[in-house]
Order: C-alpha cells, then structure tokens, then sequence
C-alpha cells in the first residue's frame, strides 16, 4: 500500500467517524477527543505542505461537523431553574417577597432599639472587692566577665529604685538576691516578686521619673543608671485620676460590699459647690451618729435668710417626734433637761419663742409665747392634772377665769392672803359664798375697811361689834 493511498484515506468524513468513535466507545472525554483531532489538523497542514495530501479535509468550505456528546455528556437542565421559573409565577410570591421585607425590617428595628435606645446591661469587668494589681518589674540582663565570656554560675544582685539619674533619694531596694544566669549568661528576674519585696505604690505614684540601679556581687553600681518608662495611664487606670481608691484622706470613697460609703478621714465633710444638696431615700432617711459613740447631730443654717425647714405629707401619726432617752433627766438639774430648748441671743423682744398655727388656707394663730414670756391661746388653757402650779402671777386680760361647777379654785392656800383684789370681789346672784367653810378659831374675814351690805345679811352666829363698827 503506497504513501498516496493511505493520505487519500484522510477525509472529512473518516475524521468525523473517528471523532464518534472515541466518544461512544473509547468513552473519551470531549477536552481528550479536542486534542487529538487538534494534532491531525497539524498533521493534514504538514502532509499538504510537503505534497503528500492534496486537500487538507480542514481547510473546506464545509465545517467537519462537531460529534454528538453521548447523552451522559450532555449537560442536562436545571431543575432549579424550573423551580425558580415556577415559583416566580405563583400568585401568592408577590405576598411572600412582602411578608419577608416586613419581618426584615421589623428585626433590624427591633435590634436597633435593644442597641442604641434602650438601657442595655454594660457589663464590666471589675472584682466583686476592689483589688490592688501587684507591682513588678520585668527585667532582663545578660551577665559576662571582663572578657565578655557569659557567666552561668549564681551571683549575688541589689536593685534599687531612685528618683533621679545620680545620687538622688532611694524609693525602694530589693536587697540581696541570688540570681543564676543561664549558659549564654541570660537570667530575668520580676522585681518585687522573685527579687525583693513588692514595690510600693508611691513609687511612680508619687514621682515622675524612677531610675533603676544595679549592684553586681562586690563590684560597684553599674553606671549609667537606666530610667524605667511609667505608663501615666496605667497609673491613673490604678488610681483615678492620681487618688487611690479608700476611706482615707486624698482618696476615691467606693461602696463596699455592704453598700456603705465609709469615709475614715476626722471630720470629714460632703460639699456640694452650687446648687441644692438633696439625700434622698426610696423609703426613709435616716441620719445617726455612730452606735455607742454618744455623738451629736448638728443641723447650722448659714446667712440671714438660712433657716430650717420641715414639710410633711403625713395625714396621721405625730409629724415631730422625739423618742427615747430612757436615762434622760438621771442627772443635773431640771433647768438644765429640757426635751425642747431654743435660745435666742439678742436682748430684742419683738419676736416670738413659739408660734403655733393652724388652718387650711390661711392659717389662724391659736398659740405663741413672746419674746417676755407672754402666752397667748386662743382657746382654753387648763391643767391637765392636779399637780401643775404656776410660781409666778398669773394676769388675765380682757377676760375671765372661769370654771365648771365642780371645780374648785384654789388660790393662794399658802399665804396669808388668800384671795387680793383691787377692784373688789363679786358673786353672781342667788349664789351663797362661804367663808373659811369646815374649819373655826379662825378670822374668817379680815376687813382693813369698811363693810357695806347693799343687800339683807344674815348671820346664824353671834355678831360681834367692835366699837367702829356701825350697821
């Protein structure tokens, strides 16, 4: 079989019956069945160049026509895209697409609510007792000889705290510590914890630039000494603001775990620099001096115009109340208890001691005592028990003393005068009056002048006339 022959064997239609027979029964894939075809049309260029083939079957008007791929090949539809196309032309899709915006939006306004609206919990994280942070220092070092060879072997360290870069003031000392390095001559230490005690606060509160020095074994304070870098905000984030927190003076007072603000400074005091200081209680205040202390309550209004004002909206119940003192009135003397005192230090008498009102809404004055110790009442002043007395006279203007008929007055049972009127003494009529009743051998009458009946007099004894007399 000569080369012509076989060339004339190269035709389109042969290429196309080679193409279906890769694929249904070699199984090719079509990127294997692309690529063999490819080098025959390389071939069929080649062979028609150097003569051996006289049509090149690629070079023709008429395409080889593209091989069927086998059905398993064949990139089958998309079912989703039915479903979708389904689904897109329900009647109740438009309802749904609105359904879901709605939700949508009403979860992401809801969520911007909780965010940045309502008072979310911020927790935080703090100790349930306030706890100081330990203080160290980290430092690290490599130790060598004079020949710059590392030593491994335990040598003795002092580190100290100074206030300035020579000389200067020592603020903390780790004294003598054992350090061993390890083979390269590296060793770190945590001052104030492996080395030396803690370091006390004041050390960076207190200064503004610490430096650090070292003392090797017996050798001299290693020159220069190196400044330790303070972090300000880690200091203030320690102490608020420069103050620690505490009970002492120059601190921050916090609430303890029993929800009390304990200040232990002497005499400390709460200022309110503008403005009304109000302490306000969900059920009460209580203010109270120390239990066992026997401690005042000092309540000073300052200025003309200071005063001290109590408002109540009790409907019942005593609004001042003034309780206790079991032992009150054990000792000293009586002008020295008083449940009540005031004092006024002036010698003006136009004011009043006490002044008591009463009415809705204009009040009416029914009690005051003046600045003489005058009383008035506007009602009726009587003795509650037997036992009152008054020391002193007693004036009645512009009325009368009057009691009931059961009542007795009683006056001046302890002097020789008993009963002393300038004006005279009158008894209303059809109304007997007795004279030193129940008791005899006693002037019952002592007149220092005249005596005048205006009316019958009748005596049930003997009558006894002294020469001036005259009836």
């Amino acid at each position: 079989m000569n080369q012509k022959f076989l060339f004339k064997k190269i035709t389109a239609k042969n290429i196309t019956a080679y193409q279906k027979r890769l694929a249904d029964e070699l199984k090719l894939s079509p990127a294997t069945i692309k690529r063999r075809v490819s080098s025959i049309r390389k071939f069929c260029e080649w062979a028609q160049k150097q003569g051996y083939l006289e049509v090149n079957p690629f070079l023709k008007e008429t395409e080889i026509p593209g091989v069927s791929l086998p059905q398993k090949l064949t990139p089958r539809k998309n079912v989703f895209q039915k479903a979708y196309r389904a689904y897109n032309q329900a009647s109740i899709t438009k309802y749904f697409h609105w359904a879901l915006l709605i939700i949508f939006c009403a979860a992401l306004g809801f969520g911007a609510y909780e965010q940045f609206f309502k008072k979310a919990p911020t927790p935080l994280a703090y100790p349930a007792s306030p706890v100081t942070p330990n203080r160290f220092l980290s430092f690290q070092g490599r130790l060598t000889d004079s020949s710059d060879n590392p030593i491994s072997t335990a040598t003795n360290f002092v580190f100290k705290l100074y206030d300035a870069a020579s000389a200067g003031n020592t603020l903390w000392n780790s004294g003598t510590c054992a350090i061993t390095p390890d083979q390269d001559g590296i060793f770190s230490n945590l001052l104030g914890s492996d080395c030396g005690a803690e370091i006390d606060a004041t050390v960076f509160s207190e200064n503004a630039d610490v430096w650090l020095g070292i003392t090797v074994a017996g050798d001299a304070e290693a020159t220069p000494r190196m400044q330790i870098a303070t972090v300000g905000y880690a200091l203030s984030a320690e102490t608020l603001q420069g103050l620690p927190p505490g009970t002492e003076t120059s601190m921050i007072p916090y609430i303890n775990s029993s929800g009390d603000i304990v200040i232990a400074a002497a005499s400390p005091t709460i200022q309110a620099t503008s403005g009304t200081f109000a302490l306000e209680g969900q059920t009460g205040v209580t203010i109270q001096a120390g239990t066992g202390v026997g401690g005042s309550i000092t309540i000073a209004p300052k200025g003309d115009a200071g005063k001290v004002n109590l408002t109540s909206e009790a409907t019942t119940g005593n609004l001042l109340n003034n309780q206790g003192g079991a032992n009150f009135g054990t000792v000293g003397g009586k002008e020295a208890n008083n449940l009540y005192y005031g004092y006024v230090g002036t010698d003006d008498t136009n004011f009043n001691l006490l002044k008591l009102e009463a009415g809705a809404s204009t009040p009416d004055v029914k009690f005051t005592v003046d600045a003489s110790g005058n009383a008035s009442a506007a009602g009726i002043l009587k003795a509650l028990t037997t036992g009152s007395y008054f020391t002193g006279d007693i004036t009645v203007s512009g009325g009368d003393i009057t009691g009931d008929n059961s009542v007795i007055l009683d006056i001046g049972e302890d002097s020789t005068d008993y009963i002393t009127s300038s004006v005279g003494l009158a008894v209303g009529g059809a109304q007997t009056y007795y004279i030193n009743t129940g008791t005899s051998n006693l002037n019952a009458l002592v007149l220092a002048g005249d005596l005048t009946a205006k009316a019958n007099a009748t005596i049930s004894g003997t009558l006894a006339l002294a020469p001036n007399v005259q009836v």
